[in-house]
C-alpha cells in the first residue's frame, strides 16, 4: 500500500485515528508576516537567523526548538507563528520552498483540517439564522443514503454517524493515485464514504471520517440554495479581513509553500493536486496570519453567538469512541486540554494549530518533508507540543 499518512487528515489521530467554488483571489495585503518577510520584523520583534523574536527567553528557546527540529534533516521548510494577546513571539520560518528560493513565514498553502471548524462556523450561523436545525435528519436532502433516518445534521459535524473515513478507502487511493489532478464531485466522493453503511449505529459512538464534512457541505448548501464558497466569504472570510484565504482551487495566490510527498511511491512535487477532493473539508489555502486570526476568533467565539460558540466547543462526543474529557472532538475541531487543537496533513503539508483562548495563546506551525524524512511520522505537532511547554508551562499541549 502506498504511503497514505499525508492523504488521511491527522486531526483526531490521538483519538481515533461540493461544488468547488472558484477563487476570486483577493488583493494583497501588508500583514505582520508579510512585512516581516518584505521590510524586516513586526513591531516588538527582531530578527535573529530568520526568525523574529520578541525580547526575553521564551522566545529564544522557542527558536532553538525550531532551529533543532530543523537541523534534523527531515523538514524542508518550516512556517512557525507564536502570539500572545496578538502580538508576535516567534514569527518566521526556516528552509526552502523550492531550490534556492527561502520559505518565508507568509507564504501560501493548504489549510488542512483547520479549515472543517470555518465549515462548522457557518453551519451555526445558518442554524441560527433558521436555515436548518441541528436535529435535521439527514434524510431530508439525502433520503437514500444509508441510516440516513437515524443520521442528524449535529452527527455529521461530530463524526457520529458512523460513515468511514473515504480517504483511507482502497477504491478512493486508487481512483485519486492514478490521477491527483482529477477534479472529484461531492458526490463521487461520498459514495466512497458511505459505502457498506455506518460502522456502528449512528450516534452511540464517534470516529473522525471526513465523509461526513463533504456531506456536511452539501446539506448545508441544500438548506440554504447557496454555495459553500460565499457562504464562507460572507461569514467568516469577510468578517475576519481573511485576504490571503481562498477556496478549494487548484490555484493558489503567491507566494506559494510548495510541498512534496512520496505517496504514489515516489519523492514529487504536489503543491497543486487539485483540492476536489477533499473540498471545504481542507483543501482551503491560506497562510500564517490569517489562519491565525481565524483559530483566535474561534476560541473568542466572536463569529457565533454565546450558545454556538458552546455548540461547537462542547464535549458532547466524551465517553464514545477514543474520546475522553481531556482530548475530544468538538464539532469540526478538536480540544485538547482547553487547547482549540488541529493537526492536520494533505498533499505533502504538514501543521499544527493551537489556541488557548483563556491565555490568548495561538502557535501555528507548518512544515513540508525532504527526501529523508518518514512519512508515516508527524514533525509539525512534536514542535507544538514543545513552544506549548515553553509559552504555557502550566497548560502544554501533551498528546503522547
Amino acid at each position: 500500500m502506498l504511503k497514505r499518512t499525508v492523504l488521511i487528515a491527522l486531526v483526531l489521530s490521538i483519538l481515533s485515528t461540493t461544488a468547488w467554488a472558484s477563487s476570486d483571489l483577493p488583493g494583497a495585503r501588508t500583514s505582520d508576516s508579510a512585512q516581516a518577510a518584505a521590510t524586516g520584523c513586526p513591531t516588538g520583534t527582531t530578527q535573529a537567523d530568520r526568525l523574529c523574536l520578541a525580547p526575553g527567553g521564551q522566545a529564544k528557546r522557542a527558536a532553538e526548538v525550531v532551529r533543532s527540529s530543523f537541523q534534523e534533516g527531515s523538514i524542508e521548510a518550516i512556517t512557525v507563528g507564536v502570539w500572545k494577546d496578538g502580538k508576535p513571539l516567534v514569527v518566521g520560518a526556516l528552509g526552502e520552498s523550492t531550490p534556492n528560493v527561502a520559505a518565508t513565514a507568509d507564504m501560501h498553502h493548504r489549510t488542512g483540517n483547520i479549515a472543517s471548524a470555518m465549515l462548522t462556523t457557518v453551519l451555526l450561523q445558518q442554524v441560527e439564522a433558521g436555515k436548518l436545525s441541528l436535529t435535521d435528519p439527514l434524510s431530508k436532502w439525502y433520503p437514500a443514503l444509508p441510516s440516513a433516518d437515524a443520521i442528524t445534521v449535529e452527527m455529521l459535524a461530530r463524526s457520529q454517524s458512523g460513515y468511514k473515513h473515504y480517504t483511507i478507502d482502497p477504491a478512493f487511493q486508487k481512483a485519486f493515485y492514478e490521477d491527483p489532478f482529477k477534479t472529484f464531485t461531492p458526490d463521487e466522493i461520498i459514495a466512497f464514504g458511505v459505502a457498506g453503511g455506518p460502522a456502528f449505529p449512528p450516534g452511540t459512538s464517534q470516529s473522525f471520517s471526513d465523509t461526513n464534512l463533504v456531506i456536511l457541505q452539501q446539506v448545508i448548501e441544500k438548506a440554504t440554495g447557496r454555495p459553500m464558497g460565499a457562504l464562507l466569504k460572507e461569514g467568516v472570510i469577510g468578517p475576519l479581513g481573511l485576504k490571503d484565504t481562498t477556496l478549494p482551487t487548484a490555484a493558489m495566490r503567491e507566494p506559494v509553500l510548495h510541498s512534496y510527498t512520496n505517496e504514489r511511491g515516489v519523492y514529487e512535487e504536489a503543491t497543486y493536486w487539485n483540492p476536489s477532493w477533499i473540498g471545504y473539508a481542507g483543501g482551503l489555502a491560506s497562510n500564517q496570519e490569517d489562519l491565525r486570526r481565524f483559530i483566535e476568533a474561534e476560541g473568542a467565539g466572536s463569529l457565533l453567538s454565546k450558545a454556538g460558540h458552546r455548540a461547537q466547543l462542547a464535549p458532547v462526543t466524551v465517553g464514545q469512541g477514543r474520546n475522553t474529557a481531556d482530548a475530544y472532538y468538538a464539532m469540526g475541531t478538536t480540544i485538547v486540554d482547553g487547547w482549540i487543537f488541529s493537526n492536520p496533513g494533505l498533499q505533502g503539508i504538514q501543521a499544527g494549530l493551537g489556541n488557548l483562548a483563556n491565555k490568548k495563546l495561538t502557535i501555528i506551525v507548518y512544515v513540508t518533508l525532504s527526501p529523508s524524512a518518514n512519512f508515516d511520522k508527524r514533525y509539525a505537532q512534536p514542535v507544538l507540543e514543545s513552544l506549548s511547554t515553553i509559552f504555557a508551562p502550566n497548560h502544554p499541549v501533551k498528546l503522547g
